[in-house]
């Protein structure tokens, strides 16, 4: 019988590569799925819970002047998770055109374990909108029914906290499709409903 040849260095060495790296990725997986069942983590709710337009007119030279109020609730649901907000970067839009852009934060905030924070943003002032004449028809509608869809996009860049260990950095986006009444001299043309927002991290 032929003599086995004893296998080179090389050989050994890349079998036991190929072995550490599947017992570490073994390894890996099965410390983030025993992480998950402990911490069960969940990702934080946003709510507009009110909103109201109290000047929204568009003028003959493209100009929209506007003052629009939210009241929104940023829910941290986790019991062993709390968040970092480090930054909130707003945009308004009406029909597909941005009209103001706004940073909610300006320090940053922690969203302690199981908790609602509460922010009251304003948006006001006047800005160049080009609509054609199929969304200038529109805004007469909703202008006549006293109600307007506005559009709210968030940037976030968050951080989460759990025990002693900080996270790097996220940038969740969320989205809010409102339904905004119009207000004047404390007289609405209806009452906002509580909107849920999207919430994506991809």
């Amino acid at each position: 019988m032929a003599e086995k040849k004893p296998r080179s260095v090389v050989g050994c060495l890349v079998s036991f590569l190929v072995k550490f790296l599947i017992a570490l990725v073994v390894i890996v997986g099965v410390a983030i799925f025993l992480t998950w069942l402990i911490l069960r983590p969940t990702t934080f709710k946003v709510h507009v819970n009110d909103a109201s337009l109290t000047k929204f007119n568009f003028t003959t030279t493209n100009t929209l002047q506007y003052k629009l109020s939210l009241n929104m609730a940023l829910r941290n649901p986790n019991k062993k998770i709390a968040i970092y907000f480090d930054k909130i970067h707003a945009r308004a839009y009406y029909d597909g055109q941005r009209f103001d852009t706004e940073s909610l934060t300006k320090w940053g905030f922690k969203s302690e374990r199981k908790s609602t924070t509460i922010l009251k943003p304003v948006f006001e002032g006047q800005n160049l909108v080009v609509l054609g004449a199929d969304q200038l028809s529109e805004f007469y509608k909703e202008k006549s029914a006293g109600v307007y869809g506005i559009e709210m996009k968030f940037n976030l860049r968050i951080r989460f906290r759990i025990g002693d260990l900080i996270t790097g950095g996220f940038k969740p986006k969320v989205k809010c499709d409102l339904e905004v009444p119009f207000s004047s001299n404390g007289k609405s043309a209806g009452r906002f409903e509580t909107t849920k927002c999207d919430v994506n991290f991809f």
